[in-house]
């Protein structure tokens, strides 16, 4: 019977709502002292449920409790949701009403959160109890809206959150004046008593929590028994995806061991034939050496036997000279001159070897010049003429003999330069493909 006599003197109100919108200032204006501590930029004080009273000019005692804001980071909504339970130990035998708090002008998914989140706590018949407060109502005031047509213009959301609540929704500037403050307050006080008429004086009692709190417990053993299930498929998954990934990670060292062993064959048998090939270049290069050692050995032997040959030929010639020289001291001065010519024009072919065929060819033309003017200036000398007559044929023939060893020598020497050129082209060839393969073998 005390219980029945005290709600009726009684006015119980429980706020909620996000961190940050307000509740603390709601409460203290509406018990009009400072019963709660809040802070300014959104940052939240309230970190438990906590209460205050004052006596209404009708004589009712008006409770408000105070609770902490979900989604408040420095604890977790579970743990929040807990406290906020707790409110109705102080607000015995329950509330009338529920403020949930907002901004004027600011909603979020978690707006929709905390309604949800009101509705598996106390269940879904709350929302009978719950009034829509807005915060901020100077922000309607300078735009020059009335509530009617802010809840034209604000998100879909919200209005259907109002319309759940039977369009019990009120504001309030908790930094008016005093007058416009204490009309603010009356509003709300106004639209307390008009959900409590509602009601038919009802409040919202421990059982409704009770089983509000068993369907809330339901839900979240639901969840945790998903949970459970979701972790046990994942871990599951996760064997199966470990035991893939071992797999693989198994049939790759392998295939990597397969080509390491690859590898290193064909790196062995590539410094086998890179060896081979070296040894192959050295022995072309002994061979080129060998053969450029024997062909110079020839060409010097040819050349000693042309230079003796030649050598030979200036004695025979000199000595056939000097007979020729002795047979014709009796003979003018001008036969001797000739003659000596003759000496001095053979002695320049020996020594201009590289233009013997020019010297010849000189020789020749100056011979019969010489036999020539002889035979101008000797008439009576037949005999002596015919003498050096067979002496030029003689040296003609002698020339023509070392013209023709010339001719070979320039034969062998043109075929030795050609043998020469092709065993460097056959080394270059080679000197390239050894390059060529040292190069993949490094790539």
């Amino acid at each position: 019977m005390a219980s029945s006599t005290q709600d009726l003197n009684e006015i119980r109100i429980v706020m909620v709502g996000k961190t940050g919108v307000g509740k603390s200032e709601v409460g203290n204006s509406l018990l009009q002292y400072k019963a709660f501590v809040s802070a300014p930029f959104g940052i939240s004080e309230t970190t438990q449920c906590e209460f205050g009273t004052r006596m209404l000019a009708d004589g009712h005692k008006l409770v408000v409790v105070d609770t902490p804001g979900l989604f408040d980071t420095r604890k977790s909504n579970q743990e929040t949701e807990t406290e906020i339970g707790h409110c109705i130990s102080l607000t015995s035998p329950g509330p009338h009403v529920f403020f949930f708090v907002m901004v004027v002008g600011k909603f979020t998914n978690e707006e929709s959160a905390v309604i949800n989140n009101l509705k598996d706590i106390f269940g879904e018949q709350v929302m009978n109890f719950v009034i829509i407060l807005f915060t901020h109502k100077d922000k309607l005031t300078h735009g020059n809206i009335t509530l009617d047509q802010y809840f034209e213009i604000c998100p879909k959301e919200v209005q259907s959150i109002i319309k759940e609540c039977n369009g019990r929704w009120v504001a309030i500037n908790n930094y008016a004046d005093p007058v416009n403050l204490a009309n603010d307050v009356e509003d709300l006080l106004h639209a307390v008593r008009e959900t409590i008429k509602s009601n038919g004086g009802k409040h919202y009692t421990g059982a409704m929590y009770v089983a509000a709190e068993k369907a809330y417990k339901e839900h979240l053993q639901k969840i945790e028994e998903e949970k459970n299930q979701r972790e046990r498929e994942l871990d599951e998954k996760e064997r199966q995806l470990d035991e893939e990934r071992k797999e693989k990670t198994r049939k790759l060292e392998e295939e990597t061991e397969k080509q390491r062993l690859k590898d290193e064959e064909d790196q062995r048998k590539n410094e086998e034939e890179k060896q081979k090939l070296l040894e192959r270049r050295r022995e072309l290069e002994r061979e080129s050496d060998i053969k450029s050692q024997e062909m110079e050995e020839r060409r010097k032997q040819i050349e000693e036997e042309m230079a003796s040959e030649t050598e030979k030929n200036r004695i025979i010639i000199e000595m056939k000279a000097q007979n020729l020289k002795l047979e014709k001291e009796k003979q003018d001065k001008t036969m001797e001159q000739k003659v000596h010519e003759i000496e001095m024009e053979r002695k320049r072919q020996n020594q201009l070897r590289i233009e013997q065929e020019k010297e010849a060819e000189q020789q020749k033309v100056e011979h019969e010049r010489i036999i020539h003017e002889a035979e101008e200036k000797k008439r009576r000398i037949k005999d002596s003429r015919l003498k050096m007559e067979r002496a030029a044929e003689e040296a003609e023939k002698k020339r023509l003999e070392a013209q023709a060893r010339d001719m070979t020598l320039a034969k062998e020497k043109q075929k030795f330069e050609a043998e020469k050129r092709r065993r460097e082209q056959e080394l270059e060839e080679k000197r390239k493909q050894v390059e060529r393969m040292a190069r993949k073998m490094n790539q």
